[in-house]
């Protein structure tokens, strides 16, 4: 797909994902912050490596794979301030 982050798993317990890979069939969970040009992007990378459509895939500076995660949830909602700036 090209994304600079891939978390190699699963899915958590119950989720269509697992279900799905636990039959044999392969799954892409899109999760993006800039969901439209980072999904066309992505659609088109994996319609180019199916042989579904012509072209080269447009690949990411970097890419980095995971095989665990840990999720954070908020108790309350609300309006988060960054104190620090990026970097």
């Amino acid at each position: 797909m090209g994304c600079e982050l891939i978390v190699d798993g699963k899915g958590p317990v119950g989720s269509f994902q697992r279900e799905a890979c636990k039959s044999g069939c392969a799954t892409i969970l899109l999760e993006a912050g800039e969901p439209l040009k980072i999904g066309t992007q992505g659609i088109r990378n994996v319609l180019i490596g199916l042989g579904m459509i012509a072209g080269s895939p447009i690949y990411p500076p970097y890419q980095t794979r995971i095989s665990k995660t840990t999720w954070v949830r908020a108790e309350l909602g609300g309006i988060l301030d960054f104190h620090v700036s990026p970097g």
